[in-house]
């Protein structure tokens, strides 16, 4: 363990060192310092330690500069939350309010240890053993064994395992090199750039240039990707996000309506006509939210069939209110004047992705919200990827994209959209 924790204090340094921009090796200390707060988080003292050690050394400490970049709220939160860990009294007041599983510091306790072992006889002037000096130990080690009690349920992770068995990192004499190098000492030339230095820099290069080109490719197989190979997914939040929209629309309009009646309630024809329209309109309402439930219905007992774990499968365009922008795993956009690829409306998608289910090197044409204010619409041909202008002939590039966005930040969007009319509707009582 105590090597363990050297190593792994020895990496956090060679890290951050190695980063030659200041900006980039601030991010590095900051990511350490999200670590370190997840680690104590999770009941790993050992580990959270093991990053303090390494941002606390001298090698570290010195470099003002980076240390100036660093968002200073995340600063103040490292000292008052993290950095505190390093004084003993301190942490071991946190380890009181713990729930096993924990990791603690094990030298913590080898120092207690020690102090016991050094401090007290082993034996009385009787000859006899020491036994209050055994049990001071015992309740060291049975304090260990507590926090064991209880085993951690984490589902591993081959790759970052074998990060962990294999990180690279430098002696202590290399890192106050790098150290030197980065941040010189005021009033001396900056010094060479150490061997091992330029070593691990080529290295880290060449392995981001690598990254970046891997992702680029997956990004443009993800564009091509064929229509077997996916559907288009929207969440069922999207579905509840639609009925708040409607039930939203629905108090504005009554409201709206009840106002207007009680100025003109001695008026029995206008009355009359509002009445007329209220119904009406509480009616469409009613269909559409039927309809929407209803759909989900059906398209969860399709989605039974096929095997797919995010959501139901959205193929009724009228589900989704007009110029909603509501985030879906499969994008179309189109490209504009300036070059720029756009995205279209949440609705625009839908029609898209459904006939291109249906025909992938068919065509579709367009006559809805924008596309209908010019009388002949717009078709889209899925062969050449196209938007085309039917009284002009004029087209523009169209792309699909496929898992554009993670699960994560798509439910992360849902859940903003959520609280935004959350928000609305709150506002709008408040008003009323």
């Amino acid at each position: 363990m105590v090597k363990w924790f050297n190593n792994v204090s020895s990496w956090v340094k060679t890290e951050i060192l190695t980063e030659t921009d200041v900006k980039r090796r601030a991010k590095t200390v900051e990511k350490f310092i999200d670590v370190a707060w997840q680690l104590i988080k999770l009941g790993n003292y050992n580990g959270t330690l093991e990053i303090v050690s390494a941002l606390e050394s001298s090698d570290i400490y010195r470099l003002k500069n980076t240390w100036a970049f660093i968002n200073e709220s995340k600063l103040s939160f490292y000292h008052s939350r993290i950095q505190i860990l390093a004084n003993i009294s301190k942490l071991r007041d946190s380890l009181l309010v713990c729930t096993p599983p924990v990791i603690p510091y094990i030298g913590m306790y080898l120092t207690e240890m020690i102090q016991i072992d050094e401090g007290n006889f082993t034996k009385t002037d009787d000859g006899l053993l020491n036994i209050g000096k055994f049990q001071l130990l015992s309740r060291t080690v049975g304090r260990l064994h507590d926090w064991q009690r209880k085993t951690f349920h984490l589902q591993t992770v081959p790759i970052i395992q074998e990060f962990m068995s294999n990180l690279i990192f430098v002696d202590d004499e290399e890192i106050s090199l790098f150290s030197l190098y980065i941040e010189p000492k005021v009033g001396t030339e900056k010094p060479e750039m150490p061997r091992k230095l330029k070593e691990i820099h080529k290295k880290k290069n060449f392995h981001n240039r690598s990254k970046s080109q891997t992702a680029k490719k997956k990004r443009i197989k993800n564009v091509i990707q064929t229509s077997e190979e996916s559907v288009l997914m929207v969440m069922q939040e999207h579905r509840e996000q639609c009925e708040m929209e409607c039930e939203s629309f629905r108090k504005g309009l009554y409201d709206m309506l009840m106002g207007i009646r009680f100025e003109e309630k001695n008026n029995p024809e206008i009355v009359a006509i509002l009445d007329k329209i209220q119904t009406a309109t509480m009616n469409q309402l009613a269909s559409h939210k039927q309809k929407i439930s209803t759909e989900c219905h059906q398209t969860n007992q399709k989605l039974q069939k096929i095997k797919f774990n995010i959501g139901p499968v959205l193929e009724d365009p009228l589900a989704v209110p007009t110029g909603s922008n509501i985030p879906t795993l499969v994008q179309w956009l189109w490209n504009d004047d300036k070059g720029k690829f756009v995205p279209y409306d949440t609705q625009t998608t839908v029609i898209l992705e459904a006939q291109y289910q249906k025909t992938p090197n068919g065509s579709v044409k367009l006559t809805h919200g924008f596309f209908g204010k010019n009388l002949s619409g717009y078709i889209v041909d899925f062969k050449q990827m196209k938007q085309i202008q039917c009284e002009t002939n004029y087209s523009r590039p169209v792309q699909r994209r496929l898992n554009w966005i993670t699960y994560s930040e798509h439910k992360q969007k849902v859940y903003e959209l959520q609280q935004k009319f959350q928000k609305q509707d709150k506002e709008h009582e408040i008003k009323s």
